[in-house]
């Protein structure tokens, strides 16, 4: 009897354990303001696009690595940037181009602050034509 007992036991805290150990899951996305853009007629100076990370893990420290391909963000220097989820404003005209791209690449990666390791990483593509963008998703 006391052996079924202990079996018994040793089946219930495997179980619990188990149920609640569960593993963490990572989805980003890059959110815009828009879903297109018109570079000669608008008053806005681009496209705000910023992160959205849905997690499971509720103690996460994140940063997040923008890059991209043509333009620039605006207000930032260079092409790169790291924040802790703050909107960024994508220009399609860098300091150093006199010219709009025909497509630009906005990359994202979400890393673990920590650790370092990398979450999820995902892209936007801005295909453009003369002064006009759009959001391809």
């Amino acid at each position: 009897m006391k052996k079924l007992n202990v079996i018994i036991l040793s089946m219930v805290l495997i179980m619990g354990m188990l149920v609640g150990c569960k593993k963490s899951t990572y989805e980003i996305s890059i959110k815009t303001d828009r879903t297109s853009y018109d570079a000669s007629s608008s008053s806005v100076r681009g496209i705000t696009v910023s992160p959205e990370l849905k997690t499971n893990d509720k103690n996460l420290e994140v940063q997040y690595f923008w890059s991209t391909t043509e333009g620039e963000f605006i207000g930032k220097t260079g092409k790169e940037v790291v924040n802790t989820g703050e909107p960024l404003i994508w220009s399609a005209i860098s300091e150093n181009s006199k010219s709009a791209p025909s497509t630009a690449t906005v990359t994202l990666t979400a890393k673990e602050k920590k650790t370092d390791k990398i979450l999820a990483t995902t892209n936007l593509t801005i295909a453009g034509k003369d002064s006009k963008f759009t959001i391809k998703k």
